[in-house]
């Protein structure tokens, strides 16, 4: 027996498997003896050693595999056993703590995030979606237990940086939002020279650069949700959506979904997987709310407090979702008189009427019709009008600057694309055929009385007199350009030809 251990020893084995007097003599050699009487014994021991030789190979390829995953994973992730010791980390992490991978393993987690509170964690099984800082960087951060056979035998850490997350919350909005929520028209677009007009696009510009809240008002027609487009197209909002609802457009339950939402089950009939409200869809964009006055009490309460907390709840919801929202509200009523009735909460006027506009109504600016019509008819001659409905506005502009426009640049859109569509019986050799525009165009007409054409001779004839007033219009806007025919012609909607044609006229 001390043979074939010497013998052993000098072909290097460090084991020897025998009786006892084979392990003593062999830890007289200095080797390893283990204590085996029988042959079978001695096969079965070898057999399981292999088989757990080889489900350590298995574990430690899996764990070569899983660390190669977390190697290029960009979220932050560690793992800690029971007493909070730091076992392994991704390099996303030790990025995140401004560490290097060596410098982190083997440290309580609770010395490398001061902010996140293990011992909670462990008490509750975990802590999900807290906004703690690490080193220099704001991360949302979740701790999820290891379970091992139903036991716990440690805790997980994800952590990803705040704005990434804010990223992907944004491309999540985009996805859900439809392509419909854009902003059409630009402050440059909105017609007008007069000094009330200008002041006004001043300050919608100064007004674009701020975040804060906008109040529009004016009579209803006067291109309120145009000029609420037109600053979101000058703001840093411009890439955001624009989001417009008419609040006297919708019954008081209906409004409250289509702004805040509602989630799944919220109340009969309700959209399965619920709806995001216009709030959510404006996000990082710009919410006009028109006609703000007819909204219903109850909900300038839930308006007030999105205005003042910044984060809505949907229909059915428990947990509030935090919005980057500009609110451009705009009404044609007195705000200060639907106080004193009741009908309007004192706060949120106060939290509306931050920035304040105010449209003129057509009527106090009768210089800007000539522009505004030239702007309407060269929209609706791409459209394809009948021969002469460019010589309408132009022939009509006496009539127009003395009407008193009830309905503002809405009905003066209505009374150009009317006119031009009749501009071969409204337009005669003599100009206007006053008695074809009362018929087609009586709102111009009113207060005035049509005479027969029996007695076109007489000087207090309508034909005549309309005539004579285009003719002095045409020559006072000759006269201000300077006798320049192009600028007068431009200025007066009508072709040269056509200018041409009216002062020969004249003289």
């Amino acid at each position: 027996a001390r043979q074939e251990v010497e013998q052993a020893a000098r072909m290097g084995c460090r084991s020897i498997i025998g009786s006892s007097t084979v392990v003593e003599l062999a830890e007289q050699a200095g080797l390893h003896g283990v204590l085996s009487l029988s042959e079978d014994t001695v096969r079965k021991a070898l057999e399981e050693a292999v088989g757990i030789l080889d489900s350590q190979r298995i574990e430690i390829a899996k764990r070569r595999h899983l660390n190669a995953v977390l190697q290029h994973i960009p979220t932050g992730v560690a793992a800690v056993d029971n007493q909070g010791v730091v076992q392994s980390l991704n390099p996303a992490l030790a990025q995140l703590l401004d560490l290097p991978l060596s410098a982190a393993l083997g440290r309580p987690l609770q010395q490398l995030c001061p902010e996140l509170d293990l011992q909670q964690a462990f008490a509750e099984g975990g802590e999900e979606n807290r906004v703690i800082r690490l080193g220099s960087h704001a991360v949302v951060s979740n701790l999820l237990p290891i379970l091992e056979n139903g036991q716990r035998t440690g805790l997980v850490l994800t952590c990803q940086d705040t704005t990434a997350v804010q990223r992907a919350d944004q491309r999540i909005r985009s996805t859900r939002r439809p392509g419909a929520f854009t902003a059409r028209y630009r402050l440059e677009q909105l017609d007008g020279n007069s000094r009330a007009n200008r002041e006004m696009l001043q300050l919608a510009r100064r007004f674009a650069a701020s975040q804060s809240t906008i109040l529009i008002t004016g009579e209803s027609g006067t291109g309120k949700e145009l000029l609420a487009q037109g600053i979101h197209n000058e703001s840093p909002r411009r890439q955001g959506p624009f989001v417009a609802i008419n609040c006297a457009a919708f019954p008081e339950t209906l409004l409250e979904s289509e702004l805040f939402g509602y989630e799944e089950g919220a109340f009969s009939g309700s959209r399965k997987g619920g709806k995001p409200g216009l709030f959510e869809v404006a996000h990082r964009g710009t919410l006009f709310l028109d006609e703000i006055g007819d909204m219903p009490v109850p909900l300038q309460t839930r308006l007030l407090r999105v205005l003042q907390e910044r984060e809505v709840l949907r229909l059915g919801g428990t947990e509030p979702i935090a919005i980057d929202v500009r609110i451009i509200a705009a009404t044609h009523q007195d705000l200060r008189s639907a106080i004193v009735d009741g009908d309007f909460r004192t706060d949120l006027y106060y939290r509306l009427n931050i920035l304040r506009l105010q449209t003129t109504p057509l009527r106090e600016r009768p210089e800007d019709i000539a522009l505004i019509c030239r702007g309407i008819s060269q929209r609706l001659l791409v459209q394809g009008q009948p021969p002469g409905a460019a010589d309408v506005p132009g022939a009509l502009l006496p009539y127009l600057t003395r009407h008193g426009w009830p309905g503002n640049v809405r009905e003066l859109e209505n009374v150009i694309e009317r006119a031009m569509l009749s501009a071969r019986e409204l337009l005669g050799e003599h100009g206007v055929d006053e008695q074809y525009l009362a018929r087609v165009l009586p709102e111009l007409c009113e207060g005035v009385t049509p005479t027969s054409r029996a007695r076109p001779s007489r000087e207090s004839d309508l034909h005549s007199i309309g005539k004579a007033a285009q003719l002095r219009h045409v020559q006072e806007t000759l006269d201000n350009c300077q006798g320049n025919l192009d600028e007068a012609a431009r200025q007066l909607g009508i072709s040269r030809t056509t200018l041409w044609r009216r002062l020969r006229a004249v003289r």
